[in-house]
């Protein structure tokens, strides 16, 4: 794949990024600076109103004041859980136990069981059988509290186990987790994203192109370590894409933050633990 050739991203995947790294502060965002800054990405005015409407209307947005945006209700709490996740190592815990969620939603809920369901995988569990589901050491907590957040935690039992066998694990781990699917994602990645570095290496580029970069690269990169349950290297397939994947966004990021948000005259708002 081609840097012109590539997919791009959806507007408000655009916007939700725009809002993650730069829109957690105190100070709306003013809805002419939301369209200036995702349209250096690519997307027209239009569509960034358009987009910016519908993620109001949805509750993830609201109106500070006319024509100034902010996120809405614990939106900001729930970004900053994440970056640890996002920005951070992912690194698997032999230690520590693995949660098992296993949940129960009546018929006449379906939809809420569809979250339930998504939310979980989205969170990097893996799906042992109908209603169980199983992630390695550090997910648990972080998806109790997604859970809570959603209002969905009282459907759902909690227990902690033991790691699985590592010989058990590399036999079940593609049964249980689409890794395939992920894996694929990993090298889309890689290949979106590896000529970014290879045109920065060769000339440093204006800070409004580090900006485009850098929020096309956390738009395409933030969900992947959702998905990723962070199995032991032992239990991933030999030519698994994903550290390589990850060491190539903390790199671009390295290079590309600074003047990111120099461009953008906020201050970058991740949070490490």
């Amino acid at each position: 794949m081609t840097e012109a050739t590539r997919a791009q991203p959806l507007v408000r995947d655009l916007i939700v990024s725009l809002f993650g790294l730069y829109g957690r502060g105190e100070e709306p965002l003013p809805i002419a600076q939301i369209i200036a800054l995702v349209g250096t990405a690519g997307p027209d005015e239009q569509s960034v109103r358009s987009s910016v409407s519908r993620m109001k209307s949805r509750g993830l947005l609201e109106a500070a004041t006319p024509g100034r945006y902010r996120l809405a209700g614990r939106r900001a709490a729930a970004f900053e859980a994440g970056d640890t996740r996002i920005f951070g190592e992912h690194g698997y815990d032999a230690v520590a136990p693995w949660s098992l969620a296993v949940f129960s939603v009546p018929e006449s809920q379906r939809a809420r069981r569809v979250l339930l369901k998504k939310t979980l995988s989205e969170m990097g569990f893996g799906v042992v059988a109908a209603s169980v589901y199983l992630a390695p050491s550090g997910i648990g907590n972080e998806a109790r509290e997604r859970l809570i957040r959603l209002e969905l935690d009282g459907y759902v039992e909690w227990f902690e186990l033991h790691a699985p066998d590592i010989e058990r694990l590399r036999t079940q781990a593609g049964q249980w987790w689409p890794l395939d699917a992920l894996a694929e994602d990993y090298r889309t990645f890689l290949d979106e994203f590896g000529p970014v570095r290879e045109r920065w290496e060769s000339a440093a580029g204006t800070d409004e192109d580090a900006f485009a970069d850098h929020l096309r690269l956390v738009t395409s990169w933030r969900e992947l370590p959702y998905r990723d349950p962070g199995l032991p290297v032992d239990a991933l397939p030999r030519d698994w894409p994903g550290a390589d994947a990850r060491a190539l966004f903390l790199e671009l990021r390295g290079v590309l933050a600074g003047p990111a948000a120099r461009f953008a005259g906020h201050a970058d708002l991740e949070r490490r633990d």
